[in-house]
């Protein structure tokens, strides 16, 4: 028997003018790299489906249908699938526009968008395997899924996703149902795999244009030809200026998503893309667009493993304004941009790389200096104003009086605030009982009420008496001791009086002591008294 018996190549699995149905899915959190946790496939898991996605739901009303128009990169031992559709059905019911661009018109006819879409189909059937098993497969395809997923989704949530920005615009992530022949009953059977809609780009990427110094016979040149909405070609000169504007606007783009706790690791040359249209409302462009594809390696802060121990803003994300390309990007990763920039060696031979970048990047018409943001100067640049380090560290220097007020104001005051409401709504439920005790007790029972009442007034009068008596016993013992008091002073006046006049007493004979005092020996010394010193 034949092994190969059955294998449907992907160009025919994906052929030009098939048409597949479209469900609504969300992935699970991003996994699959070292900066997330992973994230393993459930046990019970069926081996070809898709985590989470039940095909048995009814997806009347959400699901679309598209044609697929053009392949852009389609075969064996792929990551996945990517070639150009068109949209045949878009879904009654849509996802909130924070988690996908409508795939209607936006002019509001209540058609479809009538210009191409990519799809990205992360299929495991035609996935470079090797000796790993098809559950580890499996969940790395599902784990860049996920991890392209997040990053399109949370740039959507920023609303910069599509045109001015470097993100392509995106239409969801879906799951794609394709033919699976036959079972043994005959019934026809699905398998499913994971699409991403994202907007399509008509132009080139950097690496298409580079001078490549070991593979001279394919160096494109620097004229290259982009297709416009009219269907004709314009022209352009990928001279050094322009090269630069693209550097630049790369450059750009990485920062605005280092402002907002976003890594990007894979701006390599093949990955940046440059175009004339605004896919998101199929019009030209004056302007060279910069767009940055694949995002399995993007890594968003807030959701890695690190956030946990470090907390979900990440430093940069406090910052005012993204921070100054100077301080956040390196010459080092742009060694895979020789020929492009730094420019091609025919441009500049010999110069330094590092000092050529530096001095560019600090240049008034690129990113602007440093010094002007660290004196706190009006920003004079025509460009986007940028933070600094040094701005960063006087907010980390005053986080913790800030962090005070913000904990008083978001944690501590609404605690005593509600509190204080909580007991005043029950002094009033007490009241309001209170009164309906009463009012129950004069209705139904006010001979039993008045009872108690009298029972109550005479434990009162009962508690009164013995007070009295007590602070009668206190008063008659603080007469006692005031006359004790009396007695003993006098008896200390007396001694004192005989103290002073022991010159003229009488004889200890005819001496009459006081009442209750015992005379006193007379002392009659042994010898000489012995003198003083």
């Amino acid at each position: 028997m034949d092994p190969h018996e059955g294998f449907i190549r992907p160009t025919d699995e994906y052929a030009v003018g098939k048409e597949f149905n479209l469900f609504p899915y969300k992935p699970t959190e991003p996994h699959g790299t070292e900066a997330y946790r992973r994230r393993r496939l459930p046990a019970d898991e069926i081996v070809g489906s898709i985590r989470g996605f039940d095909p048995t739901r009814d997806f009347t009303t959400t699901k679309a249908k598209v044609r697929i128009e053009d392949h852009i990169r389609i075969g064996m031992n792929q990551q996945s699938q990517i070639f150009g559709l068109s949209i045949v059905h878009a879904p009654l019911d849509e996802r909130p526009a924070t988690e996908q661009q409508s795939l209607y018109h936006p002019v509001g006819s209540g058609h479809p968008i009538t210009w191409n879409l990519v799809g990205k189909a992360v299929d495991v059937e035609y996935a470079l395997s090797g000796s790993v098993g098809v559950k580890q497969v499996e969940e790395a395809a599902d784990g860049r899924v996920c991890c392209e997923h997040a990053a399109y989704t949370y740039y959507r949530s920023l609303g910069k996703t599509g045109h001015p920005h470097i993100m392509p615009q995106f239409y969801g992530t879906w799951v794609m149902e394709l033919d699976d022949g036959l079972d043994d009953e005959g019934f026809p059977m699905s398998r499913y795999v994971c699409v991403l809609l994202l907007e399509y780009i008509h132009g080139y990427s950097i690496d298409e244009l580079c001078y490549h110094e070991e593979e001279d016979e394919d160096y494109f040149g620097k004229l290259a030809g982009f297709h416009r909405v009219d269907n004709t070609w314009t022209n352009g000169w990928m001279d050094e200026p322009t090269r630069a504007l693209v550097i630049k606007k790369m450059l750009h783009g990485v920062v605005v998503g280092m402002h907002h706790g976003v890594q990007h690791h894979e701006a390599n040359p093949e990955n940046v893309f440059m175009t004339l249209r605004d896919g998101t409302n199929n019009t030209d462009l004056d302007e060279l667009r910069v767009v940055l594809l694949d995002h399995t390696a993007t890594q968003i802060w807030r959701k890695t493993v690190d956030s946990h121990f470090h907390g979900r803003t990440h430093c940069l994300e406090k910052l005012p304004y993204p921070p100054h390309p100077k301080q956040g990007c390196s010459v080092v990763p742009l060694e895979d941009y020789v020929g492009w920039w730094p420019p091609a060696p025919e441009d500049r031979p010999g110069e330094d790389l590092n000092e050529m970048f530096d001095a560019w990047m600090l240049n008034e018409d690129v990113f602007g200096p440093l010094e002007a943001g660290l004196q706190g100067q009006g920003w004079p640049h025509k460009y986007v104003k940028y933070s600094t380090l040094v701005t960063l560290d006087v907010i980390e220097t005053q986080e913790p009086h800030e962090m005070r007020k913000k904990v008083m104001r978001e944690v501590i005051i609404p605690k005593v605030l509600s509190y204080w409401r909580m007991m005043k709504e029950n002094d009033r439920a007490e009241l309001g009982d209170r009164e309906k005790i009463c009012e129950e007790s004069e209705d139904e029972s006010f001979g039993e009420s008045n009872s108690s009442l009298e029972e109550y007034t005479r434990h009162l009068q009962g508690r009164n008496e013995f007070l009295e008596q007590h602070v009668k016993s206190l008063e008659d013992r603080n007469e006692s001791l005031e006359e004790r008091n009396r007695l003993l002073e006098e008896k200390l006046e007396a001694l004192s009086s005989e103290e002073s006049s022991a010159s003229s007493r009488r004889s200890l004979s005819n001496f009459q002591p006081p009442r209750n005092q015992q005379p006193q020996p007379k002392q009659i010394p042994r010898g000489p008294a012995e003198p003083q010193f």
